[in-house]
């Protein structure tokens, strides 16, 4: 076997690489003509698969993600070929990254109800949130700025309680970088009550369902909302993941309020973006709730 055939297979591992040569395109994707220089960022994301059971003549790569000035472009491997998404960044609805343990995924909404997911190693968060800031500066949301919707005290350590400590700091180190946000409302973990029969009540009783606690804020130009990649968690065990969810404030044309279908004590609240629908749960009459409904173009 040459080298020229283990190159892919040598450079193979768990994070996702920044593509800056023709040469580290995975073979697989070649067949897609692009300008590669005038390219603004090019991530290759490996398939979920230990080393061990990787070798030189398998396609180790499944998605190419490339950003060009004029649209975001994602090409997916589809057993030894590949499909191609192109979205222009006018179509772009919301950002969603969550990470749970290792267990990473970026979601990006489009205008039409339709979204892209790249599963991917939580070692790469940082690559992700970068791709991420990219992005948003190419869909250049015009200004919406809300000052009927009051900011809240700064967050303390502990105001979100022992569990919420790992939000608290993660807004913080997003605040540090974007200070530009401010904080509407948040709110701690929440225990829930069903609104089902006695059956379902013991069912929660035995096993719990929490609430999870967020952080919401916005800018002139963006919702960001910290949380957990589940909105509700059943059961004993601690929410270990982490989300950021991020809506351009012009792509909203509604933002409905309902009463959660299954819990007393929390709302629905469906922010439409086009056909695409961003689905919060939040405490039912809190600031969060408010917050949100306020976002709906009067």
């Amino acid at each position: 076997m040459t080298l020229a055939d283990t190159t892919e297979f040598d450079a193979f591992g768990p994070w996702i690489d920044q593509v800056s040569t023709e040469s580290a395109i995975p073979r697989l994707f070649r067949a897609h003509r692009f300008d590669l220089d005038a390219a603004i960022v090019v991530l290759k994301v490996p398939r979920n698969i230990a080393r061990r059971d990787a070798n030189p003549a398998m396609d180790l790569y499944d998605l190419l993600l490339i950003v060009e000035p004029h649209a975001f472009t994602v090409l997916r491997r589809e057993e030894a070929s590949f499909t191609t998404r192109v979205i222009r960044y006018a179509d772009i609805a919301a950002f969603e990254d969550s990470v749970e343990l290792l267990d990473g995924l970026f979601t990006v909404h489009t205008m039409d109800g339709d979204s892209v997911r790249v599963p991917y190693n939580g070692s790469s968060r940082a690559t992700i949130a970068s791709l991420t800031d990219e992005l948003r500066r190419l869909v250049a949301p015009t200004l919406v700025p809300h000052p009927e919707i009051a900011s809240r005290a700064p967050l303390e350590r502990g105001e979100l309680g022992r569990d919420g400590n790992g939000l608290v700091a993660a807004y913080r180190e997003i605040a540090a970088k974007e200070p530009w946000l401010r904080v509407v409302a948040a709110h701690p973990n929440q225990r829930l009550a069903t609104s089902g029969g006695v059956v379902d009540q013991l069912i929660l009783w035995v096993r719990r369902a929490t609430l999870q606690g967020a952080i919401v804020s916005i800018s002139d130009t963006e919702l960001s909302i910290v949380s957990r990649r589940d909105w509700v968690v059943p059961g004993k065990r601690p929410a270990l993941s982490e989300s950021r969810r991020i809506v351009p404030l012009d792509r909203l044309a509604a933002a409905s309020v309902a009463p959660h279908p299954r819990f007393v004590g929390a709302s629905t609240v469906t922010l439409a973006a086009g056909q695409a629908s961003i689905v919060c749960v939040v405490p039912t009459g809190s600031p969060a709730e408010a917050a949100l409904a306020a976002l709906a173009p009067r």
